[in-house]
């Protein structure tokens, strides 16, 4: 390999560990979003649910023990509808699937383009199984990503942009 093909392989090689630890980050942010949701929903269901709770709060009236079984049924139909434990299980797989690339790429000890182009289509694999990406939250791993390399972030997250990064992608087009 000449030292022009060397520097090709390199550069391919580092954009496929920004690609990895960035989808690695991504995942990992939306496992922890979920479990986040998940220990509060449980959290209101248990605290609103227990007999003790409504014991001392009957004093407000009659129907406080109303309002509090309504609130946890809308809490754990949420927690149905967002399928909160699933999601964190999702995740969590397609995180490790991205971690296991990366233990193959700092692996390698000669450089093997066979073995770069193997891990591009094994990317490709898991992004297949992959939820649509939120575009805010991919920008703001790529940002985190480059900083835990020493690179300068490259996209600008607006302060709104962020708060709701697990949420939605406000404006995605100004990233």
């Amino acid at each position: 390999m000449n030292e022009e093909e060397l520097k090709t392989y390199e550069d391919k090689k580092w954009g496929l560990s920004i690609r990895i630890d960035q989808s690695i980050r991504y995942h990992n942010h939306r496992k922890r979003f979920f479990v986040s949701i998940h220990n509060w929903i449980t959290f209101l269901v248990a605290l609103t649910g227990t007999a003790t709770f409504v014991a001392v709060i009957g004093p407000l009236g009659q129907k406080a023990p109303l309002i509090f079984a309504f609130l946890v049924t809308v809490c754990s139909l949420a927690d149905l509808i967002i399928r909160s434990p699933e999601k964190i299980r999702l995740y969590d797989e397609l995180s490790r699937k991205f971690i296991a690339l990366e233990k193959k790429l700092l692996m390698l000890k000669e450089p093997d383009p066979d073995l770069l182009l193997q891990i591009q289509a094994d990317i490709l694999d898991i992004e297949a199984d992959e939820p649509p990406p939120l575009r805010i939250l991919n920008a703001v791993c790529r940002n985190e990503t480059l900083q835990a390399k020493g690179c300068e972030k490259d996209k600008i997250v607006g302060r709104w942009q962020h708060r709701f990064k697990n949420f939605c992608d406000l404006n995605p087009d100004s990233v």
